[in-house]
């Protein structure tokens, strides 16, 4: 799937970090723009799609994300 996220998909980096939303895509470039919280502030970075895996909500998955971490399905 690497490269073929889209915007709204929850990813985080393949050598682990925080849950990240796909917000768009930095073109010509083709890097990924996801961003995420710490701590509160909303942080924003660019990354290569092949730094990044798409990460899937266990079915039994709350509203609290950080509850949910060690359910987490790296796909």
């Amino acid at each position: 799937m690497s490269g073929d996220f889209q915007v709204g998909d929850v990813v985080m980096l393949k050598s682990g970090g925080p849950w990240m939303t796909v917000s768009g895509r930095k073109n010509p470039e083709g890097l990924l723009l996801p961003q995420w919280f710490d701590g509160g502030e909303l942080m924003f970075d660019a990354f290569e799609p092949a730094m990044l895996t798409p990460v899937r909500r266990a079915a039994t998955a709350s509203p609290d994300f950080t509850a949910d971490i060690d359910e987490a399905i790296i796909a």
